[in-house]
């Protein structure tokens, strides 16, 4: 049985991953979503879209994990807690 809080975590970490090459890789799949191969997708939407997708994923399992599209660009680690935290641009810690 996993923890919801480990579940996220991997999306996210996961979401790292993928997040820059989702473009070329939805459109490579174009034969599986009905797109045509032409359109252009920007970061930003597929950042806030990946984003919105794993905060809902928590919200269904009564987690409010507040990730941000920023979340995915920072340096993150894990507390003992397994709960994510950043260093923001002005030393803010989350």
């Amino acid at each position: 049985m996993y923890k919801t809080i480990d579940l996220l975590n991997s999306l996210v970490n996961y979401t790292k991953k993928y997040r820059l090459g989702c473009e070329e890789s939805v459109l490579r799949n174009k034969h599986m979503n009905g797109l045509d191969g032409n359109e252009k997708i920007e970061q930003k939407v597929v950042d806030a879209i990946l984003v919105d997708f794993i905060n809902f994923i928590g919200a269904n399992h009564s987690v409010d994990y507040v990730l941000y599209t920023n979340d995915l660009e920072e340096d993150e680690t894990l507390n003992k807690g397994g709960i994510r935290t950043r260093k923001a641009k002005k030393g803010y810690v989350r």
